[in-house]
């Protein structure tokens, strides 16, 4: 017996006499939900085959949790979903995400019968309220997955404080700004009145998820 659907386990060689008939049993494990379509063969000793074409329907097990996820437009919230390997050996999960603006590792390795923490980024670029997923993939343990809800606020334009000064002299105020990507960017400053203000930093370049001082005098 032969076939191409991961999972699959059987006899993989039997005997039937002239004219003998068999039942043949075989046992599926899907590790992931879905639809999967492949065949199983069994070929005899002068080369004759028979091939059938199956067709695996797995159902979505029920979800470990819902998760709310919430920040303002540009900004990045971060959340850790704990995950156990209750297995004896090293397991590896693939990182499936499933909704507007969430950043992660693609990729989870447990320990045996570990514990660990994997965090999870939302970083929305405009206002809106979605709902996702978050799976966890391993061949050994199955499918681990959660429902989310995605709310991104919209953010208000924000008015700086007045900056007291004595004539003849200059203040200075601080503006925190956030790169809410997963890489680094470069931000540069444009002022509509370059006659009374100006900004100390030409540019200034931001980490991903950090944040950094602009200063405005």
């Amino acid at each position: 017996m032969e076939s191409d659907i991961p999972g699959i386990e059987g006899e993989t060689k039997f005997a039937l006499k002239s004219g003998q008939s068999k039942f043949y049993e075989f046992f599926m494990f899907s590790y992931v939900s879905g639809e999967l379509t492949g065949s199983i063969t069994f070929t005899d000793d002068q080369g004759k085959y028979w091939w059938y074409v199956i067709e695996v329907v797995t159902e979505q097990p029920d979800p470990h949790g819902a998760i709310t996820l919430e920040c303002d437009e540009k900004k990045v919230v971060e959340f850790s979903v704990k995950i156990h390997n209750p297995s004896s050996k090293t397991s590896t999960f693939d990182v499936i995400m499933d909704g507007e603006g969430l950043l992660g590792e693609t990729q989870f390795i447990l320990e045996p019968r570990a514990t660990k923490e994997y965090k999870l980024y939302f970083s929305p670029l405009y206002p809106f309220e979605r709902k996702g997923t978050l799976r966890f993939l391993s061949e050994a343990i199955g499918e681990l997955w959660y429902k989310l809800v995605l709310k991104s606020n919209k953010l208000e334009t924000k008015r700086l404080e007045d900056i007291p000064v004595e004539l003849g002299k200059f203040g200075t105020k601080e503006i925190t700004l956030t790169n809410p990507l997963q890489e680094p960017i470069t931000i540069r400053h444009k002022l509509t009145n370059e006659i009374n203000f100006k900004v100390r930093e030409s540019e200034i370049t931001i980490q991903p998820f950090k944040t950094a001082v602009a200063h405005v005098m």
